[in-house]
C-alpha cells in the first residue's frame, strides 16, 4: 500500500500566503484550503459547510466549525485563530452580501458574483488547490494533510 504524500507546513503556508486576498475567489480559496489546512478536513466534508456550521460555542468560549464527515457524522472542531482570521473575512466580505445571511447558505460556491451559483464540487475545489500549488511550483496531491 502505497502511504499518502504530505505537504509540508512550509508549502501550505506558501500556497496560503501566495493567494491574492483582494479578490472574493482569493478570499474563497484561502479559506476553503485553510479549513483543509488547520482542521484536517477532506475536500468533501469542506465543500458542504454552511454558515450554521460556523459559530462561537459559550461552552468552550471557542468558534467551532462543524464538518460532516463520511456517513453524514457531524464532527466538531475549535477553530485556530488564523483559520477564524480567514473565516471572518471571506463570510463577510463575499459570503453574507453575496448570498445572504441564511443559515443554511453553502459557504464556498462556483463563483462568488452570483448568489445563484451552484455549489464548488470537490472535483473543482481539487482542481483550484492544484492550481494554486503549481503557480508557486508546488505539486499537490488528493491526498495531502499537513502535519
Amino acid at each position: 500500500m502505497r502511504a499518502a504524500p504530505v505537504l509540508t507546513a512550509s508549502q501550505v503556508t506558501a500556497i496560503l500566503h501566495s493567494i491574492d486576498v483582494s479578490t472574493f475567489l482569493g478570499l474563497r480559496d484561502r479559506a476553503l484550503i485553510g479549513i483543509l489546512n488547520f482542521a484536517l478536513a477532506r475536500v468533501s466534508a469542506a465543500v458542504s459547510v454552511r454558515l450554521r456550521d460556523y459559530r462561537f460555542c459559550a461552552d468552550s468560549r471557542n468558534w467551532v466549525l462543524t464538518l460532516t464527515e463520511k456517513g453524514r457524522t457531524p464532527r466538531n472542531i475549535a477553530v485556530h485563530p488564523t483559520l477564524r482570521e480567514y473565516l471572518d473575512q471571506y463570510i463577510e466580505q463575499v459570503v453574507r452580501p453575496t448570498y445572504g445571511e441564511h443559515e443554511d447558505t453553502l459557504l464556498f460556491r462556483s463563483s462568488v458574483k452570483s448568489a445563484a451559483s451552484e455549489p464548488i464540487s470537490r472535483f473543482e475545489a481539487w482542481s483550484m488547490i492544484r492550481l494554486r500549488g503549481a503557480a508557486i511550483g508546488i505539486e499537490v496531491d488528493p491526498y495531502w494533510v499537513s502535519p
